[in-house]
């Protein structure tokens, strides 16, 4: 196995680095080093906790809308993976934005991100992005319309937060350390003043600088999410027996009352959820590989060197279903994670990547599907209407199943 190397810069399409280039992703040596420190505090405990009001919101939100569009009589099976994209969306907003974003800015970033994936393999096509109104122009203009949405909302996160109010969001973490670290330095160079030392100094980065770091993480963030809840909604609806251990654990935590709002207090106790989440993000990993250019010699063994400028492309599928680390690889057992060594193995868990790259997102990640999930199973039951081909995968922006639509029906409010 290759494990993914930390001297290498991701190898994607021209128009993501024209797009985007301020993502974490595509930095190296100490501007990546400067904005893994700025970007770190805001998936701290803390940071997450003010995060889930927003997402409690707009999960209570989206469980309510499906189950009235399947109530009694309307039971046709529904196309999930799309229903999934625009949910992850909406999560994924709330948290980077807050309110700052009004329900039309929603709908529009995610009519415009869907242009923009679906013109990425387009950009390197010489001129493509320049012909107006081609699948590659449409896209870029919509990349860029996103990251002026997210501009906006740096905007009005810098007017609140300036006026003392408490952070909601990633931008109010983001903007209140910018504002923290310029009051010290005023303070400091004036003598006036008793400021608190920030707990990190970072430099004040522009609205239009955070607005683009907003674009990259949903980049990197909505196809995989979407991916990993789309497998998870699929293969919980033929395991009832897991079902069940999930809405028992999580009506647990909430000490009896489905009402009672998620918080990172009760996230620490839905150890059998956690392992239901890590298995599906190894059985079905929502990114099974990530081109990757060599920016120096890579030495793979005493008889092969791959040199500089080459593309390497790590197979976190197979890492991820190596029979050796993970027995039985192709079953959906989260057992594993709870009485087996499957945890150990740290250099086959490439579902974040490795290395100085290693997603800064994880603990967001498996924290919103626990959100998501935990939810779920206490307030709807569903079904799904399997194909032919519904075990079966593709890869597009991600690895999601291989038939049209996703069918499967959403039942009735369970307990209310």
């Amino acid at each position: 196995m290759l494990k993914t190397p930390s001297h290498a810069i991701l190898a994607v399409p021209s128009v993501i680095k024209d797009t985007y280039p301020d993502t974490i992703a595509l930095l190296q040596g100490q501007r990546h080093a400067e904005l893994n420190k700025t970007l770190s505090s805001h998936f701290s405990p803390a940071a997450l906790s003010s995060y889930l009001p927003v997402q409690e919101e707009v999960i209570t939100r989206f469980l309510h809308s499906l189950v009235y569009t399947t109530s009694p009589g309307k039971e046709t099976p529904v196309a999930f993976l799309a229903i999934f994209r625009e949910l992850n969306c909406a999560i994924s907003c709330r948290t980077f934005a807050g309110d700052y974003m009004t329900e039309e800015d929603i709908k529009d970033v995610a009519r415009d991100f869907n242009r923009f994936t679906a013109a990425v393999g387009l950009f390197d096509i010489p001129l493509a992005k320049y012909i107006p109104f081609t699948t590659a122009w449409l896209g870029r203009r919509a990349a860029f319309a996103t990251q002026e949405t997210f501009t906006r909302s740096v905007k009005k996160s810098r007017a609140r937060m300036s006026a003392g109010a408490q952070p909601t969001c990633m931008i109010d973490q983001w903007v209140q350390d910018m504002l923290a670290c310029n009051s010290y330095q005023q303070q400091r160079d004036t003598g006036v003043g008793s400021v608190k030392k920030p707990r990190k100094f970072i430099r004040n980065y522009t609205d239009e600088e955070v607005g683009r770091v907003m674009f990259g993480h949903l980049f990197g963030s909505l196809e995989a999410t979407s991916s990993a809840t789309t497998w998870l909604f699929q293969i919980l609806a033929h395991r009832p027996d897991v079902l069940h251990r999930i809405r028992v654990e999580n009506l647990s935590a909430r000490g009896g009352n489905i009402n009672r709002s998620f918080d990172m207090a009760m996230q620490k106790s839905l150890v059998y959820t956690h392992a239901v989440i890590k298995e599906i993000l190894r059985y079905r990993p929502p990114v099974p590989m990530i081109p990757y250019k060599t920016i120096q010699p890579l030495v793979v063994s005493p008889q092969y060197t791959i040199p500089s400028g080459a593309t390497v492309l790590p197979s976190f599928y197979s890492a991820l279903h190596d029979p050796v680390a993970y027995p039985n690889p192709d079953s959906f057992v989260p057992e594993r994670w709870l009485t087996g060594d499957a945890a150990s193995k740290k250099k086959n868990w490439l579902v974040f990547g490795a290395g100085p790259h290693k997603c800064l997102a994880q603990r967001l990640v498996t924290l919103t599907l626990a959100h998501l999930i935990g939810k779920a199973s206490l307030e709807v039951d569903w079904v799904h209407h399997p194909t032919e081909r519904s075990e079966e995968m593709k890869v597009v922006a991600s690895m999601v199943p291989a038939v049209s639509v996703l069918e499967s029906v959403l039942g009735l409010i369970l307990t209310r």
